[in-house]
């Protein structure tokens, strides 16, 4: 499946969000080269010491969300078009966009986020 770069951008820059503004520890990263054309990706987790409990619980509920998103863009064999994106026209979206992509990694809507890749 041929997803546009800047929509694989804003997937990153949302866990990258979530990583600093929420503390999240995990992030889905992209596993293949760069020259590669298919795109795999993987889940990366901080290295976060010893932590309480109610701490360890939040870390493995966000590397379960990661993992199945992960396990999702695996699934849809995604090539990159490095084409511009007409729908993301504007730094007001692109920033809208990242909002919406948070808020869609930690309700765990992953089929939110896929329509979002593939429209």
């Amino acid at each position: 499946m041929v997803i546009k770069a800047e929509r694989l951008e804003i997937l990153q820059r949302a866990f990258g969000r979530l990583e600093y503004e929420q503390k999240w520890m995990t992030e889905v990263q992209e596993t293949s080269g760069w020259r590669d054309t298919k795109k795999t990706y993987g889940v990366n987790w901080s290295c976060a010491g010893v932590q309480p409990p109610e701490v360890v619980f939040g870390m493995m509920m966000q590397l379960k969300i990661a993992k199945e998103i992960a396990e999702m863009l695996n699934r849809m064999n995604i090539e990159v078009d490095k084409t511009d994106d007409d729908m993301i026209d504007t730094a007001d979206t692109y920033n809208t966009w990242i909002n919406k992509m948070m808020d869609s990694i930690t309700l765990g809507e992953y089929d939110k986020i896929k329509d979002f890749l593939t429209k």
